[in-house]
């Protein structure tokens, strides 16, 4: 590649990078850094979460409850009661045809 045609290339990628940077037309510096702030702060703030429901789920181990178990109530609670029962019913529906009964603990 000759000296002109490295020049060239140099000021085409310059052009490039230049979109969406600190160019007329592009992010300021100040948006971008409030940005990348918030998105850390958020991060922290995920990280603090993740840590204190792994606390929860460290208790609820040590009560002696079975945590899959926790964690299915968690996610039925989430659920409407029209929907969840709609849930049961069909779980059953496909219980009984394979043999057994969910919701009839009886038989």
């Amino acid at each position: 590649m000759s000296e002109k045609q490295v020049k060239s290339t140099i000021s085409e990628d310059e052009e490039v990078a230049g979109v969406g940077h600190n160019k007329p037309g592009g992010i300021e510096a100040e948006k971008l850094k409030s940005l990348v702030q918030r998105f850390e702060k958020l991060e922290e703030e995920k990280s603090a979460i993740q840590d204190d429901i792994r606390d929860v789920i460290q208790e609820v181990k040590s009560q002696g409850f079975d945590v899959k178990i926790f964690r299915a109530m968690v996610k039925l609670r989430q659920v409407d009661s029209d929907e969840r029962d709609a849930y049961f019913y069909t779980l059953d529906t496909y219980a009984r045809a394979l043999g057994f009964s969910i919701l009839d603990l009886e038989d």
